[in-house]
């Protein structure tokens, strides 16, 4: 007697493929949900609030510059407490360093921890194994699956970060913790990291 459960063509379909091949399928969906694209950030671990969180956080965003002096690049990073008209003022630990714009090749800014694979690869991962009811159309609709689904959740974990210079320092400079520049009379030998 033929089984006519729905999976049954998908089933046969694998049966008839090799070990490689069969292989090479589950690999393939293993590796795009590894490699769906998680955002990492250099704030340390901790350091950046959660998104439900971020709304009511009185601090700056993390950022990450690349600057230059004398020719010679280098890395800062810290606490983006204001943007001038000029100037970009981060917070290193206590100490209060001010980049020019001009010097700036490029900078990232995560404003809150990115979001993990969780939910979206979930899903995916459910829609993908829910093909093997479409018969022999799975060779279709499972790489359809992976590939929206992978890169969906590559583009969800990657919202919480902007950058220089795709975004100009105007925008940016909402992300800081004084957003309209530094206040009338503070004194910025006080400024405390998180």
């Amino acid at each position: 007697m033929r089984d006519r459960s729905p999976i049954a063509p998908a089933l046969r379909y694998l049966n008839m493929a090799s070990g490689r091949a069969r292989s090479a399928m589950i690999w393939l969906l293993i590796s795009a949900l590894m490699i769906s694209g998680c955002a990492s950030t250099s704030a340390p671990v901790g350091w950046l609030p959660t998104v439900t969180q971020a709304p009511d956080d009185a601090y700056g965003a993390w950022i990450s510059a690349e600057s230059t002096k004398d020719d010679h690049p280098y890395w800062v990073g810290g606490e983006l407490i204001a943007v001038t008209s000029d100037s970009v003022f981060i917070l290193t630990g206590n100490q209060l360093t001010g980049l020019s714009q001009a010097s700036i090749k490029n900078a990232e800014i995560t404003f809150y921890q990115p979001e993990p694979r969780g939910p979206l690869s979930s899903w995916t991962l459910v829609g993908a194994l829910s093909t093997l009811s479409h018969g022999y159309f799975l060779v279709f609709t499972a790489p359809m699956w992976i590939i929206v689904g992978a890169s969906s959740a590559g583009s969800v974990s990657r919202a919480s970060i902007v950058r220089y210079p795709r975004r100009k320092w105007p925008e940016l400079g909402n992300y800081a913790r004084f957003p309209r520049g530094f206040p009338v009379g503070l004194d910025r030998g006080v400024l405390k990291s998180k």
